[in-house]
């Protein structure tokens, strides 16, 4: 089962948390977890600081569209 998370790109402590608290759960019964953090377009700093924590976790689906939620 995939979990698909959609965030904004600058809630890195958010995405922190989830990965200490329930996302880090990876087997259960048998059956294999995977969470994905969806996120729009960013710049400058958020982007760079995104790149890195995708390179880190591998768990950053990036779109190109508008990083928001309307």
């Amino acid at each position: 089962m995939v979990h698909f998370i959609k965030t904004a790109a600058g809630n890195f402590l958010r995405r922190e948390f989830l990965r200490r608290t329930w996302g880090s759960v990876r087997f259960v019964a048998g059956g294999r977890f995977a969470t994905v953090f969806v996120v729009g377009n960013s710049e400058g700093n958020v982007q760079r600081i995104l790149r890195d924590e995708h390179e880190r976790y591998n768990d950053i689906l990036q779109y190109d569209g508008p990083d928001d939620y309307g």
